[in-house]
């Protein structure tokens, strides 16, 4: 598979490689590829970079960190209304929290919004979502769509 990849990125690139040799150098200077192609599948190293083609919801859920101050209520509810979502939602709501729509487990905070907030507010940076004190799910789903097709976040 190894003796694969040069043949394809030359046919790719074609007269670029050299271009292709660059990144590689300087991808190298980060990331010790003889150490990856001892240890792992092209398909995994790219499950590494890219994230997953799903989202699992439960093992976000489980690596996310909850704030004293948001309800146990809300909390269960996002995670209920994410696991209902569609895919391209998904991809908005992990843009939204985290900076990239692609599905890599990653832990993300989830914090109690203040009295006056009325949608969520993604904090990209900080993979954190201020979550206002929603009194339904229905409500919270409501407040996620206006925020994720608004963009409501902070870019920090």
């Amino acid at each position: 598979m190894m003796s694969l990849i040069p043949l394809i990125a030359s046919y790719s690139l074609g007269p670029d490689e050299p271009a292709f040799e660059q990144m590689r150098a300087g991808f190298s200077d980060f990331i010790d590829i003889e150490f990856i192609r001892d240890r792992m599948t092209g398909a995994e190293f790219q499950r590494i970079l890219c994230g997953e083609e799903t989202l699992d919801v439960e093992t976000l859920k489980s690596m996310a960190y909850k704030a004293h101050r948001v309800t146990d209520r809300c909390f269960n509810w996002l995670f209920d209304w994410l696991e209902n979502a569609d895919v391209e939602t998904k991809h908005k709501f992990m843009q939204f929290v985290t900076g990239s729509p692609s599905f890599r487990l990653q832990r993300i905070e989830i914090e109690a919004g203040t009295d006056d907030q009325r949608y969520p507010l993604g904090h990209s940076c900080f993979h954190r979502i201020d979550l206002p004190r929603f009194n339904s799910l229905e409500e919270l789903g409501d407040g996620m769509r206006v925020a994720l097709s608004n963009n409501l976040m902070l870019i920090e």
